[in-house]
């Protein structure tokens, strides 16, 4: 049976590594982090695709577009 996850693509290790960055800077560089910084950008990531696929269904998962509105749609 497939699973909520299953509806879109996980983070690739290249957009995990920007997103940790990002972390990383934010919390003033501390050193040492790497792996709880890596598992928080992946957490992040898929927190953030999981919210899409609830809010605008699976097949816009991962896509930068805005949501139609039923105007839009019509």
């Amino acid at each position: 049976m497939p699973t909520e996850t299953d509806r879109f693509s996980a983070p690739t290790p290249d957009e995990i590594s920007q997103c940790a960055y990002l972390i990383w800077e934010r919390e003033g560089r501390p050193a040492g982090r790497e792996k709880e910084h890596w598992l928080q950008a992946e957490t992040q990531l898929l927190a953030c695709r999981a919210h899409e696929v609830w809010t605008n269904g699976p097949q816009q998962a991962g896509h930068a577009e805005t949501p139609q509105t039923d105007r839009q749609a019509a």
